[in-house]
């Protein structure tokens, strides 16, 4: 796999995202809202939005750590 494959793979979709955190897109977005998911990273067009999975583990697992993002 090369680089720009790599980083590719390191920004998912809300739909690709709720389905790692086994939830639905709109509480994906509800999370967002709330400050418990960091905001999207890329914004592709008016309707497809894109989330940096590192910053999204990081969030979570400050979480689960006690604290918040």
């Amino acid at each position: 796999m090369s680089t720009s494959q790599a980083e590719a793979a390191e920004y998912v979709r809300a739909r690709t995202l709720a389905a790692k955190l086994d939830c639905g897109e709109s509480t994906i977005w509800r999370m967002v809202q709330h400050g418990l998911l960091p905001q999207p990273a890329v914004r592709i067009g008016q309707r497809t939005t894109l989330w940096h999975w590192p910053s999204v583990k990081a969030a979570l697992g400050a979480q689960a750590e006690g604290g918040r993002p």
